[in-house]
């Protein structure tokens, strides 16, 4: 057969090929409509908690080898053995290794964990698949952040009034320990537990959720578990633990109307930073 130059062929000779739609080609995802069930967000939560006790119990052991107990004279004394017990686990070494570098490894170990859950191990974006975008113009995100974190600070200051509120909590025996605690204890509350916290409570537990149980349910079960493991951090503490059940509350709506966790991250770190920017200045002081 004679070959014939492509451009002196008819034109309705030549096959049409359809130009290809890299956008349609992309399986389109929905953060609310995640590919994790139930099971995979309660999973991923109850894991969180695990790697944070278990974590801490191992730096614990740990600190136990390298930074014995002193010995107690008197082995039959109750009280004196406590004391002993209690200055031991409050000394600046164990509370650097056990609460602040314990802490920090499970919260790296817990952000692999969601993302092994959200991305079935790399199979899918992670940041469509926790629902990272936030559709909203520049002034509207910075008027939810701001907002959301100011009502946060001026309700704390504005509940003591009315609740209970000590000031003697485990978390602040932790601070009064060292300076260096305190300083560790800021870096991290602003760099990773923000993220930690809502990938786990406003990510992979919320997700699933909402198809399951409705909105109201994919509100309240995340709201009601973020204050709960706060509580024995805060324990006496009322007003506190109210305001984060109450900013909890305020993080969960806002993914529920943003459909993102990104303005949750972004309000939880700035209320954070204001959090840790108090601590430093107080140096581990109570009123």
């Amino acid at each position: 057969m004679e070959n014939v130059p492509l451009e002196n062929l008819p034109l309705e000779n030549l096959q049409r090929v359809p130009a290809y739609d890299y956008a349609a080609s992309v399986e389109q995802v929905d953060p609310d409509n995640p590919r994790w069930n139930v099971f995979g967000g309660i999973g991923t939560w109850i894991g969180s908690v695990v790697l944070l006790f278990l974590i801490s119990l191992i730096a614990l052991a740990i600190m136990y080898v390298v930074h014995p107990l002193p010995a107690v004279p008197d082995t039959t004394d109750y009280e004196a053995g406590k004391a002993a017990i209690t200055k031991w686990g409050m000394s600046p070494p164990v509370v650097l290794v056990v609460h602040v570098g314990g802490t920090f490894i499970a919260h790296l170990l817990t952000i692999a964990l969601c993302w092994a859950v959200a991305t079935k191990f790399g199979k899918y974006s992670f940041r469509e698949a926790i629902g990272w975008e936030w559709n909203a113009s520049k002034f509207v995100k910075v008027g939810v952040v701001v907002g959301v974190v100011l009502g946060a600070v001026l309700l704390l200051q504005f509940l003591p009034k009315f609740i209970p509120e000590t000031t003697e909590t485990p978390f602040q025996e932790i601070l009064k320990s060292s300076a260096a605690v305190r300083y560790a204890m800021a870096v991290m509350a602003v760099l990773t537990a923000p993220l930690t916290e809502e990938l786990v409570y406003r990510g992979l537990l919320y997700s699933p959720l909402k198809p399951a149980v409705g909105i109201v349910g994919a509100v309240t079960i995340p709201t009601l578990l973020f204050a709960i493991v706060h509580v024995p951090q805060y324990w006496g503490a009322w007003a506190s633990l109210t305001g984060l059940l109450l900013l909890s509350l305020a993080l969960t709506i806002t993914r529920a109307k943003t459909k993102s966790i990104y303005p949750c991250v972004a309000i939880h770190t700035l209320f954070n930073l204001i959090g840790a920017i108090g601590i430093v200045w107080s140096g581990g002081k109570t009123e």
